[in-house]
């Protein structure tokens, strides 16, 4: 097989300042490639990637920093010159309103040649405009009819000469004088008229500010309130909240926004924003929490079920980690330990310890003081898997356990498979010579023949 021959090359300079006869180099700077020429030091551009991006386009195409290459019938699909592009049948200027000068040469003449009249371009019913200074343009006819449209009902076409009705809907009246349009609303006072300042039920009052046109509504007093409680003595009413002193029968179901029990509350069903009781809460059947954060301030936790279940809302994406972790202080500082699987490292548990920040959804394992925790254990597995870090305690370990079988080799050797045995080691290289196979055994050599043609 031969061996791989490297030009003279760089990465920072654009041009070689001198070459051998023949000799070839190549700059990453400009990507050009280089030869010297023969009897001088001339240096000559060949190519490199730079010309052949140029060329790397479909034939006919004009390619934005690249050559002009014909199709086979020897065009191209458009030309662009300056402001002016060639596309077709079609030429175009591209600066705003930009003049297009055509100038012969001597007694030339511009003819144009099949312009379909009156239009020149091609529209049907432009007029040609010339003003005083003898230029001339192509305007657009006047406008005899428009179309009307809103949001619903069916458009119509306005021809001049008609009339045009604006109409008021509901409570909207409208009016024209001195060429304007103006729609009217209700006044204040009819509107006030259409709201009833109080509210005969008792559950509250309206009232409405002409200055600002705002509605303002008031609710119902604790007097009031207290009229539709009739659950018997007990029961009070202050600032919003309902507080029961005395038991409360068996009901179907008991709603308040805050409740505060002193007696017996025996009950079905109960929707509360809160609820507080100053001796044990008892719950024989099924307990749900539906908050976002449930807080257990006791000393003794007792949980019969053998396996917890958490995270079971991940069903839908596997986009938070699961696991536990707990509090502990060193020096002043909080910082917290745990085990988790993490999301975002393709499901793997990890044992982590000194993370300064309390863990949410995720561990942040970037976090200040985050660090891979201690596992003092035996572990037992048909196929155990070492990614990363170090092993210690094994002296040459073996080759078929993933070893060298070594425990030194040759300084600056380069090491070769032996099969089942140990790795072996080359001798060290001398500068400029490299590394050949001889008959299946590694050795330095410094002749390269590229070979002849």
């Amino acid at each position: 097989m031969a061996q791989i021959v490297k030009i003279k090359r760089s990465s920072s300079t654009a041009t070689p300042t001198t070459l051998n006869q023949g000799e070839m180099a190549y700059s990453s700077s400009s990507d050009k490639l280089f030869i010297g020429q023969p009897g001088d030091a001339e240096v000559t551009v060949i190519g490199g990637k730079l010309y052949m991006d140029m060329l790397d386009h479909t034939a006919g195409t004009l390619t934005a920093s690249s050559a002009l290459i014909t199709d086979a019938s020897s065009k191209l699909d458009q030309l662009k010159v300056d402001n002016l592009t060639f596309n077709g049948n079609t030429i175009s200027i591209s600066n705003t309103n930009g003049d297009l000068t055509l100038s012969p040469n001597g007694s030339g003449k511009v003819i144009l040649d099949g312009v379909n009249w009156p239009a020149a371009d091609g529209t049907s019913g432009y007029l040609l405009s010339t003003n005083g200074s003898g230029q001339s343009s192509w305007i657009a006819p006047p406008v005899s009819s428009f179309t009307l449209s809103a949001d619903t009902g069916t458009n119509d076409t306005f021809t001049t000469g008609s009339t045009l009705t604006f109409n008021g809907g509901t409570n909207i009246d409208t009016v024209v004088a001195d060429d304007a349009i103006t729609f009217n609303g209700k006044s204040d006072a009819q509107i006030r008229s259409l709201v009833s300042a109080t509210d005969a039920g008792g559950d509250g009052s309206f009232a409405y500010n002409n200055s600002t046109g705002a509605f303002t509504y008031t609710g119902p007093s604790a007097a009031e309130v207290r009229a539709h409680i009739t659950a018997g003595t007990g029961v009070t009413y202050s600032s919003g909240q309902v507080s029961i002193g005395q038991a409360v029968a068996t009901n179907s179901n008991v709603t308040f926004n805050n409740v505060t029990v002193d007696g017996t509350l025996a009950t079905d069903d109960i929707t509360a924003t809160n609820i507080t009781t100053s001796n044990n809460l008892i719950v024989t059947g099924n307990f749900t929490v539906n908050g976002t954060t449930t807080t257990v301030n006791t000393e003794t936790m007792a949980v019969e079920d053998p396996l917890l279940a958490l995270a079971t809302g991940n069903n839908s994406a596997d986009a938070i980690d699961i696991g536990l972790y707990g509090l502990y202080d060193t020096g002043g500082t909080d910082k917290y330990s745990g085990l988790f699987r993490d999301a975002n490292d393709s499901g793997k548990w990890k044992l982590f310890k000194d993370l300064q920040a309390v863990p949410t959804t995720t561990v942040n394992t970037g976090g200040t003081g985050y660090a891979a925790g201690t596992l003092v254990a035996s572990i037992e597995s048909s196929s155990a898997t070492i990614t990363g870090g170090t092993i210690t305690g094994i002296t040459d370990l073996a080759v078929a356990d993933g070893g060298t079988g070594r425990s030194s080799f040759t300084s600056n050797g380069l090491l070769y498979g032996n099969g089942t045995g140990g790795v072996n080691a080359t001798s060290a290289g001398a500068d400029g010579y490299i590394l050949v196979s001889n008959s299946g055994t590694p050795t330095w050599t410094s002749s390269v023949d590229g070979g002849t043609f």
